[in-house]
């Protein structure tokens, strides 16, 4: 989808073909393979965050870490004006390690931490803060260590009795959310909601542990994104909508329902 039609007839007419071709190569078959990254490496991440911090509320858009890393994509452009892409998106991740690491310093610091206070914070957080090679590699780690992150979502007493660093899997889980927030934020723009959405739905019918939900929550992640994509070039082509307007929308309005739902149950 696009403005410039793109079909199988378009491939096998001979007047068209070479064209055909350099519009896939150049701008459709990229787009959709980092849309398909990034809806699969934010769900992931909103998923880590949520282990980390035992809250079903919590994602990089809600904990300050969005933010955080534009502001590193900012100073990387001020002052690397020179440096390459790679650069500049470590610099956003190490501002988004930092900018993660203080709302979870704040939210030690909160004495009665309910569910909805913490979500609350990190908004609050990120609203100060704010005036695709490697997202494969940081969510097969993710995978990897999903076990220990699902020890680690039991508590720090649990995942010590059971002989595991607590400390280290709390870096590890931080370094890897950070750099798929920067990695994202850097390609394809902010989608908030989206680490929030997508877990809390594949809980409903997966349930809590990480091994057995990563993978539906990656393909429904990478499927809502495109999915947005296509909403975005449909409404008033041949202008497109920004991923992150669409599923702001659609993210904020679930956000909603999740809470109310919380609430009924509580």
């Amino acid at each position: 989808m696009g403005v410039s039609d793109v079909s199988p007839a378009h491939l096998l007419d001979l007047t068209t073909r070479e064209r055909t071709i350099e519009l896939l190569l150049a701008s459709r078959v990229p787009r959709t393979l980092a849309l398909v990254l990034a809806g699969v490496s934010l769900g992931v991440a909103g998923l880590l965050m949520q282990m980390l911090t035992r809250n079903r509320f919590v994602e990089p858009s809600t904990a300050g870490t969005v933010e955080s890393a534009s502001l590193g994509m900012l100073v990387g452009l001020l002052f690397l004006p020179d440096s390459s892409p790679l650069v500049r998106m470590l610099v956003s991740a190490a501002f988004a390690l930092l900018g993660t690491a203080i709302f979870l310093q704040i939210l030690r610091r909160i004495p009665l931490r309910s569910m909805l206070v913490v979500p609350l914070v990190g908004i609050m957080l990120g609203g100060v803060v704010s005036a695709v090679t490697a997202a494969f590699a940081l969510t097969f780690l993710a995978y990897a260590a999903a076990d220990r992150f699902t020890v680690a979502g039991m508590g720090e007493d649990f995942t010590t009795n059971l002989g595991l660093n607590y400390s280290r899997l709390m870096v590890l889980g931080l370094v890897i959310v950070s750099l798929v927030t920067a990695s994202v934020v850097s390609t394809v723009g902010i989608i908030p909601f989206l680490g929030l959405v997508v877990p809390n739905l594949v809980a409903l019918t997966v349930g809590d542990n990480m091994r057995r939900s990563l993978p539906f929550v990656a393909l429904l992640g990478a499927g809502l994104v495109l999915l947005c994509d296509i909403v975005g070039r449909s409404l008033n082509p041949p202008y497109e909508i920004p991923i992150g307007t669409i599923f702001g929308v659609l993210g904020s309005a679930v956000f909603l329902v999740l809470i109310l739902r919380r609430r009924d149950v509580a």
